[in-house]
């Protein structure tokens, strides 16, 4: 059995190409997907990120910070993505259609923000960002991933510019300890010139003390003055107030006369401005008239225009009356014409309908004619097959074609009799539809005689016969499929056809109708034309009395134009005389100002000699009483006196301690500006407050550094797992190629064909990741054998289970294969998944197949722990096997039985 297994497969072509491109299912698919993702984050900068820079920027610390603009000028140095600074709303509209995988937006106040770090209440700054994660999930997180870099590399930048500005202040503290240093000294010079003047205080108040007893004795003499003054005082008061009542007088009397003055020189003003306007009016009305005659013979002209256009529109107007009843006429005559012609087109359209209804009728008739031709098809390839298995069904099979063809013959002369009697098909396509069909039954013809005359023991001379039958019955198939590809072409034209004259049909009868409302309108312009002329005749006539007219109107102009000459000149007299009244007026009133304003004066002066001299009167009462105060407080002062005396002891001896702070003030000052100035500040220490930590990774295995070979163990398990399973799906793995001796025999023909499959898919699938795709493994050959066992196993998984259910193991291979890429943890760890596929993970092969991929790829540090997993996984792929060999055991008993015989199982020779 195991010779005849390997004669099929290269014996025959297809067979061979088939297993031939089964061995190459798990290297394309690697191939396909790895290099698809093998290094996607090596090429973020191919993905697209929107920068809107809505920062204002501030002042601070009296310098500019643009913590927004220096941000995006940082970005030209960062290839990490592909930046591009926009305004927010292209930003938008590029990240909905998916042009950015991202929109960054820095505030308006971002800058402001950042200037807050010292207040009491600092604010934060909000970095707003946007991505559409239904445009790309993945890219989405990678967004996410880069904002955080973003968010950091800003924070750097400010705590920079922070430390910058800190060690900036820190310079100036140091110049201003300095300058402090500098006042201290001038203090403690100051203290001890304090010092000094304190002690000529004292002495001095103490003089101060001894000359209080002089003062006292002459603010006495001081009061006695004072009396006298007083007295003078009041009498000078009273001769000051009767003065001011006669300056009251003659004030008012030099007001009345300016304000007469002010009137006789407003009434000369109006009557110069009114006299002016005359002047202005009359040669304005001169002018009026001058125009007013030259517009009345233009008119006396235009009137005789109008008169002759008159007659010539009278004219016009007879010959558009006649115009029009020829135009109605043959509008009528138009309409009548149409009607004729709408009723054509209705018998047009019936015809073509019914055309369509014949052709509707040959598509029902050919639809079965087609089915029969395909059922035919069908019967005569499946009797093919079966003629090879079981012979003795051989008399079915000659009633079934037998029949078949009678019912093909009788569709075909039901269709050839309404080709041949349709009035609607053009000759032409007839005879080609015909043609084609004549052929076809030649071929079905053929068909039923050899299925007549065979017979079992002819069965070899009938599998030649049969492949001519299946040729003249697909031919036979294909000319009906033609015929009816050619009906349903003519049907389609046939019903635009239909459409078309529709459309003509409604055409028309809008044209009817249009032409009717035409007629009518032509009707109503003709008795509009008719008015037209009465009117034109009536116009004529008043244009005749118009002229008359106006040949009055011309000479009155005339004579008007000649007076208003005459009032123009005694105008412009009248205005001389008024000009000179108003230049006398002014002079009048210039004078009378002038002595209202003298008097104005004197009272006022008299006013202030009236008040000042009561306020002496008032102060020289006050100076009295307050010499008399002043003579009791000597006693008071000269107290006061000796407490001064006392006290400037005590401030003496409070400024030597004043002298000994200041002393040590400026020491302790000298000291700080020395520490101060010790330290120093460069780029160095500024990004050591910006990024004060380094992160260091160290990989304890290999480092891997493309996306794809951290992929290609789960990558390589799945295409292994789909390798099988196609390969399952064209190749018998039950059916013996002869009778099978025993159930072993059976077994190990098949197994020899799922073991050579398993080497050569592992051999490929590594070669081309290897040598193409280009991965790097820790251990050659132990990276082989795991894909060897773990092709093996898959391959016994359906090599058991086609053997055991046939096209249901199939199925439920399809369930194994997607319990094993939900449950092995092939991309993320296992607690990261649902609890399902966590509770299934230990009992699935492509569990510990990963497991030992990824020790072969890129651990190499524990080969112990990868011949336990290869182990685990050749003990699922023993557990197929011996389940395999048991089915095939209990199948080849069956035979024997002859169970499968009677169910038509019985070993094919193909």
């Amino acid at each position: 059995m195991f010779k005849s297994e390997w004669k099929n497969i290269l014996k025959h072509r297809m067979t061979m190409l088939t297993v031939a491109a089964m061995l190459l299912v798990p290297g394309l698919y690697g191939l396909f997907f790895l290099s698809a993702y093998w290094n996607p984050y090596g090429h973020t900068d191919r993905l697209s990120v929107a920068v809107v820079n809505s920062d204002a920027g501030t002042d601070y610390e009296g310098k500019r910070l643009d913590v927004g603009k220096d941000f995006v000028e940082g970005l030209k140095d960062n290839d990490s993505f592909k930046w591009v600074v926009s305004d927010k709303a292209a930003a938008m509209n590029g990240l909905s259609a998916g042009d950015y995988i991202m929109v960054i937006e820095l505030p308006k106040d971002f800058s402001e923000n950042a200037s807050t770090l010292l207040n009491a209440d600092p604010k934060k700054m909000n970095l707003d960002y946007y991505t559409n994660a239904g445009m790309g999930y993945s890219s989405a997180q990678i967004a996410k991933s880069a904002i955080k870099e973003v968010n950091e590399e800003i924070a750097k930048q400010v705590t920079q510019e922070y430390a910058t500005t800190v060690f900036s202040s820190l310079s100036e503290l140091v110049d201003g300890l300095k300058d402090a240093d500098d006042g201290a000294k001038k203090l403690d010079d100051g203290a001890a010139d304090l010092a000094e003047g304190s002690q000529k205080l004292k002495d001095n108040l103490k003089k101060l003390a001894a000359s209080s007893v002089t003062f006292q004795e002459g603010v006495g003499d001081l009061k006695t003055g004072a009396g006298t003054l007083s007295a003078g005082i009041v009498s000078a008061a009273s001769g000051a107030a009767q003065l001011n009542n006669g300056l009251g007088t003659l004030s008012g009397g030099a007001q009345k006369l300016d304000d007469g003055l002010g009137t006789l020189s407003g009434g000369a003003q109006k009557l110069d401005d009114g006299l002016g306007t005359l002047s202005g009016g009359a040669q304005k009305l001169d002018d009026g008239l001058g125009s007013l005659s030259g517009g009345a013979r233009k008119l006396d002209d235009g009137l005789g225009t109008l008169q002759t256009g008159a007659g010539g529109l009278q004219t016009g107007a007879a010959k558009l009356d006649q115009g029009l009843t020829q135009l109605k006429t043959g509008a009528d005559t138009l309409s009548g014409g149409s009607q004729k012609l709408e009723s054509g087109a209705e018998q047009l359209n019936q015809g073509l309908g019914q055309s369509n209804a014949g052709l509707q009728q040959l598509q029902e008739q050919l639809t079965p004619f087609t089915a029969g031709m395909e059922q035919l098809n069908e019967a005569v390839q499946g009797l093919g097959g079966q003629a090879s298995a079981a012979a003795e069904q051989l008399g079915a099979a000659q009633q079934q074609l037998q029949q078949k063809a009678a019912g093909i013959k009788q569709q075909q002369e039901a269709v050839a009799s309404y080709i041949q009697g349709s009035a609607t098909i053009p000759d032409a396509d007839k005879q080609q539809l015909l043609s084609l069909m004549a052929a076809g039954a030649g071929g079905s013809g053929e068909a039923a005689a050899a299925a007549e005359g065979a017979s079992p023991s002819q069965l070899e001379q009938s599998l030649g016969q049969l492949d001519k039958l299946a040729s003249s019955v697909a031919q036979l198939n294909e000319g009906s499929q033609r015929i009816q590809s050619a009906v349903g072409q003519l049907a389609e034209g046939q019903s635009r056809l239909v459409q078309g004259s529709s459309d003509l049909l409604d055409g028309q009868k809008e044209l009817t109708a249009g032409l009717g409302t035409l007629s009518g309108k032509l009707g109503e312009a003709e008795a509009g034309s008719k008015q037209l002329a009465e009117g034109a005749a009536t116009l004529a006539g008043g244009a005749g009395q118009l002229k008359d007219g106006s040949a009055s109107l011309v000479s009155g102009a005339e004579q008007l134009k000649n007076g208003s000459s005459t009032l123009v000149g005694g105008a412009d007299q009248l205005k001389s005389g008024a000009s000179t009244l108003v230049s006398g007026a002014d002079q009048l009133k210039a004078g009378s100002s002038t002595l209202v304003s003298g008097t104005d004066r004197l009272k006022d002066g008299s006013q202030s000699l009236v008040g000042g001299l009561g306020q002496l009167k008032t102060g020289g009462g006050q100076l009295v009483s307050g010499l008399g105060k002043l003579g009791g407080a000597t006693g008071e002062l000269r107290d006061g006196a000796d407490q001064l005396a006392d006290g400037s002891v005590t401030l003496d001896n409070g400024v030597g301690d004043l002298k000994e702070g200041t002393n040590e003030l400026y020491t302790s000052l000298a000291d700080g500006v020395k520490e101060a100035g010790d330290v120093s500040s460069d780029d160095k220490t500024y990004d050591m407050f910006a990024e004060p930590t380094e992160v260091k990774h160290v990989d304890v295995n290999h480092d891997i550094t493309e996306y794809g070979e951290g992929l290609a163990p789960y990558m390589m398990t799945i295409a292994l797992f789909a390798g099988a399973l196609m390969f399952s799906s064209v190749y018998p793995l039950k059916t013996p190629q002869i009778r099978p001796r025993s159930g072993w025999a059976w077994f190990l023909s098949k197994f020899s064909v799922i073991l050579f499959m398993a080497v050569l898919q592992a051999a490929i699938l590594d070669a081309v990741l290897i040598g193409i795709v280009g991965l790097h493994v820790q251990s050659l050959w132990h990276f082989y054998a795991i894909t060897f066992v773990l092709s093996l196993t898959f391959l016994s998984l359906l090599f058991l289970l086609f053997a055991a259910l046939g096209k249901v193991g199939q199925f439920i291979a399809f369930l194994i294969l997607l319990a094993q890429i939900g449950g092995s943890a092939g991309t993320f760890p296992k607690v990261l998944t649902p609890a399902f596929f966590q509770a299934i993970n230990p009992y699935l092969p492509a569990t510990y197949g990963i497991r030992a991929l990824r020790e072969a790829v890129s651990l190499g540090n524990d080969w112990g722990y990868f011949w336990t997993q290869l182990a685990h996984v050749g003990a699922f792929g023993a557990v197929f096997l011996v389940l395999a060999l048991l089915v095939f055991l209990f199948s080849s008993k069956r035979i024997k039985t002859g169970i499968e015989e009677e169910q038509g199982l019985t070993p094919s020779t193909v």
